[in-house]
């Protein structure tokens, strides 16, 4: 999985191995920073036999909450409504 960036783009690599469980949730993460704001981008996977309720716990224990972030989710996260 990755996430792919210009190389003009200053962008810095978020560590979110710690919170990857197999069928649940993989994921990685960068973070730009530019002079108005900072933007994290997420890419997301979660397989269709994965546990929903074990990945709504992964990402309330992150802590990437940070002022001033805007973020974007990108992924699939096999959610039937």
């Amino acid at each position: 999985m990755c996430v792919c960036v210009r190389k003009d783009v200053f962008y810095k690599s978020l560590d979110l191995t710690r919170y990857c469980e197999e069928k649940n949730l993989e994921i990685c993460a960068i973070q730009i920073e530019s002079v108005i704001n900072q933007q994290i981008i997420l890419r997301v996977y979660r397989s269709s036999s994965g546990n929903f309720h074990q990945l709504l716990r992964l990402f309330e224990i992150m802590s990437l909450h940070r002022p001033k972030t805007e973020f974007v989710i990108c992924g699939d996260v096999n959610i039937d409504f």
